[in-house]
């Protein structure tokens, strides 16, 4: 998010852009700090140069965060101000242009997303009618087995697969 943003979603990785490549010494150097404390998985981007930090839970609702960046001397900070895991939702409905009580019907699974883990991240997106999954793995091995986790996570839920698609988006 953009310094001093608010109603930023509960379920929202954070990106952080760099001017240039980050070598691998130069990303092991990078010392983060939240406050409050949050515990991310870090992704960096095929560029080199972005660095996703996804959260293992949800961020707290209404809640202020800042978040510090150290590299060798220089040091940047963020901070953002969540909005309510009822707002993030609010924002999908509005945005999809439709109507709470439509969605319950039509979806009444919808109010059980998103799905979240260390592992993996998954909301459906109500304009496009399709999950998006996002898998953070370290080996290609892990990618099977989270779609397997995911897909009959869903099917517990009550989701017809053969009704909706998953758009899967493994992040190494």
């Amino acid at each position: 998010p953009q310094d001093n943003k608010e109603n930023v979603t509960i379920f929202s990785p954070i990106t952080v852009q760099f001017s240039r490549k980050m070598t691998p010494p130069e990303q092991s150097g990078l010392s983060i700090r939240t406050t409050p404390r949050v515990v991310f998985i870090r992704q960096w981007q095929k560029d080199e140069k972005t660095l996703m930090l996804t959260p293992e839970s949800a961020l707290a609702e209404n809640q202020q965060y800042t978040v510090v960046i150290t590299f060798g001397q220089t040091t940047t900070s963020v901070s953002f101000t969540t909005t309510s895991k009822a707002g993030s939702i609010t924002n999908n409905i509005t945005q999809a242009g439709l109507e709470r009580s439509d969605v319950t019907r039509q979806y009444p699974w919808f109010n059980s997303l998103p799905l979240l883990s260390g592992k993996y991240q998954v909301n459906f997106d109500l304009k496009k009618k399709v999950f998006v999954a996002k898998l953070f793995v370290y080996r290609e091995v892990e990618v099977p087995v989270l779609e397997q986790v995911i897909s009959d996570k869903l099917k517990g839920l009550g989701v017809d697969l053969n009704t909706y698609t998953i758009v899967w988006e493994v992040i190494r």
